[in-house]
């Protein structure tokens, strides 16, 4: 017969699990102002993107900044100045990955209840590495690369009407469409103060401030983002070949 678990085991278990984090990074292009949702010119814009500079100029992720009322200790412990500054600092999705959950699984969960991008409207790209916290108790945090479709489509018919209604509208409602959708809607609002998109130019110059540990992920594993999504656009299209008559 086998040993069951003790409760010390399971308290180990629990607590090694809650030393990993797992979040993700989800990006799209920024300079589709015809529609965020309209996947032909989504195409066109990665397609005219040919280094790293274009694609830190061309695109955009989502970040988020935390209330800290679900840590409280954590502004307790700073200066006002401090603190203000920490209370204006973005981050990336991520959080803690619970006990019967896959590092994938809490990625999409933590990406929802973050930012309320629901998994269909993201598409896996890869793995790209991790955070190593040696300072606190060895924590690791994985991350993710994502590209965001904005509209799910149910059937081939649906995303062409879609695409036909977005054609007709005027620039000027387009311009509002496109400004209306930086914002998102965290689920959990008493945990996230804001959800957003954010060019990625910005980021990587410091304009938007990133906390220090993802902003130097992020840097360090630029070139390897850049890869990882070219590839996966180049897989994608030979999958499905824009037509001429299309473009």
């Amino acid at each position: 017969m086998q040993a069951q678990p003790t409760h010390s085991h399971q308290q180990q278990e629990q607590q090694h699990v809650r030393l990993h984090s797992t979040g993700g990074i989800v990006i799209r292009p920024n300079n589709n102002h015809i529609h965020p949702h309209c996947k032909k010119h989504q195409y066109r814009s990665i397609a005219n993107t040919t280094s790293v500079n274009d694609f830190v100029n061309s695109h955009e992720i989502i970040i988020v900044r935390s209330t800290y009322l679900n840590k409280p200790e954590l502004l307790a412990q700073r200066q006002q100045e401090e603190r203000q500054k920490m209370l204006m600092t973005f981050g990336l999705p991520k959080g803690h990955i619970e006990s019967e959950e896959t590092e994938l699984g809490a990625t999409y969960r933590e990406i929802y209840e973050e930012t309320g991008v629901q998994k269909d409207h993201l598409m896996l790209i890869g793995k790209i590495g991790t955070i190593h916290k040696p300072d606190k108790n060895n924590r690791k945090v994985h991350l993710y690369l994502f590209q965001h479709n904005a509209r799910h489509f149910d059937s081939k018919n649906e995303e062409e009407e879609e695409e036909e209604r977005i054609a007709n509208l005027c620039g000027h409602c387009l311009d509002e469409v496109h400004a209306k959708d930086v914002l998102l809607e965290p689920v959990l609002k008493e945990e996230v103060a804001e959800a957003r998109w954010a060019p990625l130019k910005h980021i990587i110059s410091g304009e938007v401030q990133l906390k220090p540990e993802m902003f130097n992920f992020l840097r360090e594993h630029l070139n390897s983002c850049f890869d990882m999504y070219m590839n996966h656009h180049d897989a994608d299209q030979a999958q499905a070949p824009c037509s001429k008559a299309e473009e």
